[in-house]
């Protein structure tokens, strides 16, 4: 895939334009989406010099060759955090600033990568394809036994996941995003594991972010 046509998924398909242009407020269409554009291109020149960083990067064998991407509050993330630790894995946790990242880099959080020496990364997003990737990488684990993903298993975890965790969503971000210092604080601006560059965005767009999380609570309505 070439730089152009990488650029133009994180325009278009990422749905970053209206999603801002619409809930910024702004009354001028054409500057909602210039200033879409210009946010999403720079989320993607920042995502691609850490691609092109990482070609010339040794692979660190010292370290663990798992990396969680995760946001520090979120029950999708602690779910397979929890799984990693029963199963006694060793990863890095790549922490990052609330929902901003699906703004900027449209990606939801929790991501895994499994780190290759020699071969391309092999990355799995949502929390329950990650279970489902550990549970094929420690089958062999008697400790894996309760990821084994069973039809009854399966049918409570996307209960959980699609009824249980959604309503909790709800609640958390019906209660936080009134008070836009709470929600700042939901989102980690103080959290020590945050890049700093992260942490000005998030302050800087904090209005953006407040509108998109309240059109998402009400399902776009």
């Amino acid at each position: 895939m070439s730089v152009f046509s990488d650029w133009i998924i994180s325009v278009g398909s990422y749905g970053v334009v209206p999603i801002v242009s619409c809930l910024a407020g702004m009354k001028s269409v054409r500057y909602g989406c210039a200033f879409s554009i210009g946010l999403v291109s720079t989320a993607f020149l920042i995502r691609r010099y850490i691609k092109v960083r990482k070609l010339f990067q040794p692979l660190d064998t010292s370290q663990p060759r798992y990396v969680l991407e995760s946001i520090g509050a979120s029950h999708y993330v602690e779910k397979v955090r929890f799984c990693m630790d029963y199963l006694g894995i060793s990863y890095t946790e790549d922490v990052n600033a609330g929902v901003l990242k699906l703004l900027l880099d449209g990606r939801t959080v929790p991501r895994l990568t499994m780190k290759s020496a020699g071969s391309q990364d092999t990355t799995v997003c949502g929390s329950s394809d990650i279970l489902r990737f550990l549970y094929g990488q420690y089958a062999h684990l008697n400790e894996a036994e309760f990821l084994k993903p069973t039809p009854e298993l399966r049918a409570m975890e996307a209960r959980i996941d699609n009824e249980f965790f959604v309503d909790v969503r709800r609640i958390v971000y019906s209660t936080v995003l009134p008070y836009p210092s709470l929600a700042l604080e939901l989102w980690g601006v103080h959290d020590a594991r945050i890049p700093s560059w992260q942490k000005v965005l998030l302050r800087l767009f904090q209005p953006v972010v407040i509108r998109f999380m309240k059109y998402a609570m009400t399902d776009g309505k």
